[in-house]
């Protein structure tokens, strides 16, 4: 009887301490799989921020389109911009901002290649890189290239060159807090917008430099053209915030407080913000600091939402 019990026992122990070595094996492959994926950047409170996932099928097809572009004799300036979006799309930031830099060996007076690397260290939080980048392009663009247009990966126009430019020129004085500064490339910014979308875009961070200079009334007359009709989508991120600003919606018509942050999307966090943004102007900071919170758990930390929120919360 008592080597009966002795074997069950001895039986029960392994058995915990298999149970306990399994949950142990698959707690080191979760870390694991966490710092698996390579550091891309630095948070502006010291964070190191890494690669987002991508999945196999895709990231095996954007490779086989790289390799196909490398085999070319001879890469364009065009060839360059087209690996780096390449990269972008699967979360390589550092990998675009070296295939830029590769190109501008090449074409050392290509204003595009430079402005697609200013804007790729501004999500590193490179912000001086940044602003010598796009100091430079804005320089050799010269009126002769005002026109020039991107496109998206279906073809279609976003903007001009240099409408990117000062965006970005802008976002780069609103993280350093050089709020004069920020309004004046916004507005700039907003004199070169083609289309609506152009429009709502820029207005919107325009409304939230003037808010942050005081200047209540500049930030409504930034967002008074932009209707509940304006010819733009409607669902966009942008045109939402501006609804909110202008008082045409509601915090909680926009956002859903109570999703899952790890479900956000770029678009929810973009919303976030607009959100998170029009509490602070209500002074109602504790609302504002947990949206920002929010923010900063999810793993879109590219998004020019993320990238403020993380300037904010750092300070």
């Amino acid at each position: 009887m008592k080597i009966s019990f002795l074997i069950y026992f001895l039986l029960t122990l392994i058995a915990c301490q298999t149970v306990k070595k399994e949950e142990e094996k698959q707690k080191v492959e979760f870390v694991s799989t966490e710092i698996d994926l390579p550091q891309e950047a630095i948070s502006f409170s010291g964070k190191p921020l890494y690669r987002k996932a991508i999945d196999e099928a895709t990231l095996k097809k954007t490779d086989s389109i790289i390799q196909s572009l490398q085999q070319k004799p001879e890469l364009l300036e065009e060839d360059y911009i087209a690996l780096g979006s390449h990269y972008i799309a699967t979360n390589r930031f550092r990998d675009a901002i070296a295939v830029y830099t590769k190109g501008l060996a090449s074409y050392p007076t290509s204003f595009k290649l430079l402005r697609h690397r200013g804007h790729r260290f501004i999500n590193v939080r490179e912000l001086e890189n940044a602003i010598v980048d796009l100091s430079k392009a804005n320089d050799l663009i010269g009126d002769e290239n005002e026109k020039i247009l991107e496109y998206d990966a279906k073809g279609k126009p976003t903007g001009s060159y240099q409408y990117w430019i000062w965006y970005h020129i802008g976002l780069y004085h609103l993280l350093n807090e050089e709020y004069k500064k920020a309004a004046e490339a916004y507005n700039t910014c907003l004199s070169l917008a083609m289309n609506g979308k152009n429009n709502v875009g820029v207005s919107a961070w325009l409304y939230t430099v003037y808010q942050k200079m005081g200047e209540s009334e500049l930030a409504k007359r930034a967002i008074e053209t932009i209707t509940k009709d304006y010819d733009t989508d409607r669902e966009h991120p942008y045109f939402k915030r501006v609804m909110l600003y202008k008082g045409n919606l509601k915090p909680q018509d926009i956002l859903n407080v109570n999703k899952p942050v790890e479900q956000w999307t770029a678009r929810d966090i973009t919303i976030a913000y607009g959100v998170a943004d029009w509490y602070s102007h209500q002074q109602d900071t504790n609302v504002a600091e947990g949206i920002y919170e929010k923010i900063l758990q999810t793993p879109h930390w590219n998004a020019w939402a993320y990238v403020v929120t993380d300037k904010i919360v750092a300070e």
